[in-house]
């Protein structure tokens, strides 16, 4: 028996609703958390191991939950991008590009600054002090702004300029690859430091999400992938949140006193979890359970 993309009763269209029951209750667990249990100048845990079991238990139990919905649901194989009208969709999509031009200039400036501390020099020092890594990750966030914004005119107007831009749309791809990058060159333990080791299960989250937007938006083997793009984008978009949220509640509260230097707020991220969720409300609207004869129909 076929299982994916085979169960009518199943419907993608009740993610947003998980995500935002899931989100809600992560953001309260995580700001709890960095309240009192995460020391703010090294990042690492200073007791409440049970919040954190509950925390990563949930964050692992939503992100399955997206995943096996998405993957059994038979409306995923009738996902589109492109060719699509919708107003929410165009305007999340160009503020995700906004906040990917202030994520290459923040990104580029930084660069700057890591290349004058260590000297600047060969490139091995470059990529260990960091400013390799994040001077690829400006760059690579400059020309997915690009992208999104193509891809913002298409669903403000229903046209699909962005699926000719097969290339452009593995930018995304790349600026949260060199952002995994600059995380891995800290000489410091990945598990025990709490929002590194979230934001790198985020950024492959992202990684696979974008991998399989280029996908379906350039129409490049993309019908068995269709299924990744509410599995992996609400996945990300549930840690982005839960990261993002809570750190903007702590830099209004009390910046120094709650939040690691290293970690701060990020409005590419917060943006990302909006794009992703609005993105899939908008092109789910209509769907209709793939059927048996819409498979004999493709197979024909």
């Amino acid at each position: 028996m076929k299982i994916k993309g085979n169960f009518t009763s199943v419907s993608i269209k009740r993610i947003p609703f998980y995500f935002l029951i899931s989100s809600l209750a992560a953001i309260v667990l995580r700001s709890f958390q960095m309240l009192k249990f995460i020391d703010p100048e090294t990042g690492f845990y200073k007791g409440g191991s049970i919040i954190t079991v509950v925390l990563y238990a949930l964050i692992a139990v939503s992100c399955l939950g997206f995943a096996v919905v998405s993957y059994l649901s038979a409306e995923s194989p009738k996902l589109e991008v492109q060719g699509i009208k919708s107003k929410n969709a165009g305007i999340a999509t160009l503020a995700f590009a906004v906040a990917l031009l202030f994520d290459s200039v923040s990104s580029l400036i930084s660069s700057g600054n890591l290349m004058t501390s260590s000297g600047g020099g060969a490139f091995k020092s470059m990529m260990l002090s960091g400013s390799a890594p994040t001077f690829f990750q400006g760059i690579f966030a400059l020309i997915s702004a690009v992208y999104f914004i193509i891809l913002a005119k298409d669903f403000f107007k229903g046209t699909i300029n962005a699926s000719k831009h097969k290339i452009l749309a593995l930018a995304p791809v790349g600026w949260t690859g060199f952002r995994m990058i600059f995380r891995f060159v800290r000489q410091i333990s990945f598990v025990k430091v709490s929002d590194l080791f979230l934001e790198l299960i985020m950024l492959a989250f992202m990684i696979m999400f974008f991998m399989a937007f280029a996908q379906v938006a350039g129409g490049v083997y993309s019908d068995g992938f269709r299924w990744r793009i509410p599995a992996l984008g609400i996945g990300g978009a549930l840690i982005a949140a839960t990261l993002s949220v809570s750190r903007l509640i702590f830099t209004v509260v009390n910046f120094e006193g709650y939040i690691n230097t290293q970690h701060t707020f990020q409005l590419a991220d917060l943006i990302f979890a909006v794009f992703a969720v609005v993105l899939l409300c908008e092109t789910s609207k209509n769907l209709t359970p793939y059927t048996a004869y819409d498979e004999a129909n493709d197979e024909e």
